[in-house]
């Protein structure tokens, strides 16, 4: 058994998020900090699962393509693809599924008023959301937090002090605007008329009109 004074490996930290979902009987959110290893600790939760449970269908739900390609080989390096889907969070949002466990990447992003209707169309039995950032400032993280609300929560400090991650520099970046409040109105509209797009700026340009 470690002492107070012996930091945990990253490895270690990861399987205590695991026993949490567990422990939250299968439905629930993970914090961590970037860089602690959230797709490690899904691919965890699966393999735990399906250690007893070996059929069971698994749905992942990721905001990008390019996630959803990094899913695939993370899947496939684990042998966990079969009876195991991807899909960009857009296009799950508007068809109906069915699987046993659902597992929601950047699940910060499925509280936007269009793909939170993801809850209206896929059946699942057990959920894990995976997220550096589980609040937002519009407060629609409660969407969330009804179907899977936090389980664990790895800091950045926690990170640093365990050196899970390198040491950063924040910088700050002013923004000179002559009205904050409109600011934010278009940023946010802008956020979910990208989103729609699946943050793929090139898709975004093929759908320019001049």
């Amino acid at each position: 058994m470690k002492d107070l004074f012996t930091p945990l490996t990253r490895d270690e930290r990861q399987e205590e998020s695991v026993k949490k979902w567990l422990q939250a009987k299968g439905k629930a959110s993970v914090v961590a900090a970037t860089g602690v290893g959230k797709t490690r600790i899904a691919i965890k939760c699966i393999q735990r699962v399906r250690s007893k449970y070996p059929n069971i269908s698994v749905l992942i739900l990721v905001p990008t393509e390019l996630l959803k390609n990094q899913w695939i080989e993370e899947l496939n390096q684990w042998e966990l693809n079969i009876n195991t889907e991807v899909r960009v969070m857009m296009g799950a949002s508007k068809k109906e599924y069915r699987c046993d466990m659902l597992v929601i990447d950047e699940a910060h992003r499925i509280n936007s008023e269009i793909i939170a209707n993801v809850f209206k169309v896929v059946t699942y039995k057990l959920i894990l959301g995976l997220t550096a950032t589980f609040e937002r400032l519009d407060g629609r993280h409660e969407i969330l937090a009804k179907y899977a609300p936090v389980c664990d929560t790895i800091t950045m400090e926690e990170a640093l002090l365990n050196n899970w991650i390198s040491k950063y520099k924040d910088y700050v970046v002013l923004i000179d605007v002559d009205n904050i409040d409109i600011y934010k109105k278009y940023n946010k509209e802008f956020v979910e008329h990208f989103e729609f797009f699946q943050f793929d700026f090139n898709k975004a340009k093929q759908n320019w009109s001049i």
